[in-house]
């Protein structure tokens, strides 16, 4: 299995131990929706689930307050680091500008 996601140049994700550890979020998240929505609602077709779940995930990325997150959402949490990247980006380029400027 390495040597065919080796040819794709894809990493397997795993702590020092072999496990994936990292996988507790994601199981969070399907847990959630399971019971927050999946076995609340009869959905009729693949269609109907397809549609409510797009819905559930919306929601509880830009509505649903986190605890482990300080109550924010994690849209907020996402969109506040990429202003902070797009800020430090911005910022190293006016430098060199400057640099260029001044030099």
């Amino acid at each position: 299995m390495r040597k065919r996601f080796g040819a794709q140049a894809l990493k397997i994700s795993m702590d020092s131990k072999g496990r994936a550890l990292d996988n507790v979020i994601i199981e969070r998240f399907f847990r959630s929706l399971k019971h927050e929505d999946i076995y609340l609602k009869e959905y009729r077709c693949l269609a109907e689930l397809k549609t409510g779940v797009a819905e559930y995930m919306f929601k509880y990325n830009h509505e649903r307050l986190h605890e482990t997150l300080d109550y924010r959402t994690p849209a907020e949490i996402y969109f506040a680091r990429k202003e902070v990247v797009s800020t430090e980006e911005a910022g190293s380029r006016d430098s060199v500008k400057l640099g260029v400027l001044n030099g």
